[in-house]
């Protein structure tokens, strides 16, 4: 259960940039103009075979868009996700297809397949998730950009609940046919299933999306239903009727309905109580001795990581601050980015100034400063943080833990 059995995921230079469009206000008061928001900017990470790589750092560091990339939830605006050896490309509807072959940035075969891809569109509306897409605004392609009405990232995902739904019609011509070894477990369990779907409709579409006859669906789902600690008389129950933690229980077996290798936990407890979140983790730990699964565990909370991680990576303002193995990481780190993080963890009898309090601005990653992106905020800035972004260096002794600091 470690990386060094092979990379099962590799992401090279991976981007992911937004443009905002003013508000109404702004386009009144006239000069407005888009935004770019640059919610990943050059990310490299692997994966290793039935291993945890603990993904954190604050709200707004690009954690999750970088999960839904890496899920092929999104379009990377430049960049490559390699799973399993084959190159990964997002699921899109057919209006941002279109769009992208007008603007030049589709492909021949995106076009040729523009009928199969509102096929799957069609199958959105049918569970509500377009209908949501619709409420929450559109989403169009300018130039490899995405951009957004009003700042209302809504993913259709988030409203049908799995990337499943995404993948259901296969891949275009030469593409490979592996996402649905690769699933996502979303953040908020009342928000990632779909409330007019029994148990038994949500787990059956990932399961018909896996090829699954309509016989044979339900002993499946019973199946799935015991290995994440449900019963057989939930089979027929709403989201409604569950708490927050079973919910969560049942975003779990819908996602190994397709029998993945790797998932993508978005937060995975952060919306549970303490309690049932050690219980979803154990349930995670388990399910990975048992399959093999890898796990990317996007995570703002260091002590779920820290128990749950075989590797960890700090992500600040859309870049890589540091990586390495997890006992390593939490001895020696190494960024003053991740010596603040870690040593706001609370510790019994530790001393209050024992805390690192960063002073400076925030930056914001709309037009985020040249340079280092946590010069503003490092006790330890100098002139070269201002004009160079640092380089990937080793730490000392050892091949697996990286910081991106000019420090070192």
């Amino acid at each position: 259960m470690n990386h060094r059995n092979g990379s099962l995921l590799v992401a090279t230079g991976i981007k992911k940039y937004f443009a905002t469009r003013p508000s109404v206000l702004e386009r009144r008061l006239g000069g407005a103009r888009p935004r770019v928001t640059k919610a990943v900017d050059g990310v490299n990470l692997r994966v290793g075979n039935s291993e945890t790589l603990g993904l954190v750092g604050e709200s707004g560091c690009g954690k999750t868009t970088l999960g839904r990339v890496i899920a092929g939830l999104y379009e990377p605006t430049e960049g490559v996700v390699m799973f399993d050896g084959h190159p990964v490309r997002a699921a899109r509807n057919g209006r941002a297809k279109r769009n992208d072959h007008r603007n030049g940035t589709g492909s021949a075969n995106e076009d040729a397949h523009e009928q199969r891809e509102d096929r799957s569109d069609s199958a959105a509306d049918k569970t509500g998730g377009a209908a949501a897409r619709r409420r929450n605004g559109t989403t169009r392609v300018r130039d490899g950009i995405d951009e957004h009405d009003n700042d209302r990232d809504q993913s259709l995902v988030d409203k049908t609940g799995g990337a499943t739904q995404r993948h259901a019609d296969g891949p275009a011509h030469g593409q490979y046919n592996g996402l649905a070894k690769m699933q996502m477990i979303f953040q908020n369990p009342y928000a990632s299933l779909n409330p007019r779907h029994t148990v038994r409709q949500i787990i059956g579409v990932a399961l018909a999306a896996k090829g699954v006859p309509l016989q044979d669906q339900e002993a499946l789902t019973v199946g799935l239903l015991n290995r994440v600690g449900l019963r057989l008389d939930h089979l027929d129950q709403y989201p409604s009727q569950f708490s927050g933690g079973q919910r969560q229980r049942i975003a779990i077996a819908r996602a190994l309905a397709t029998d993945p290798s790797f998932i993508v936990a978005d937060e995975p407890v952060s919306a549970l109580d303490v309690s049932v979140q050690a219980q979803i983790l154990n349930l995670l730990e388990d399910l990975q001795a048992e399959y093999g699964l890898a796990y990317l565990l996007i995570s703002h909370d260091l002590a779920v990581v820290h128990h749950a991680s075989h590797r960890i990576a700090v992500m600040y303002l859309g870049k890589m601050a540091e990586t390495g193995p997890t006992e390593e990481l939490f001895e020696n780190p190494l960024h003053p980015y991740t010596q603040a993080l870690l040593s706001a963890i609370p510790r019994i009898g530790a001393a209050e100034s024992a805390r690192t309090i960063l002073p400076g601005t925030i930056a914001t990653s709309v037009d985020p400063p040249p340079g280092c992106r946590f010069r503003l905020r490092c006790p330890y800035a100098t002139a070269i943080c201002a004009e160079e972004s640092p380089e990937a260096r080793h730490a000392p002794g050892s091949s697996g833990h990286l910081v991106w600091c000019h420090r070192h």
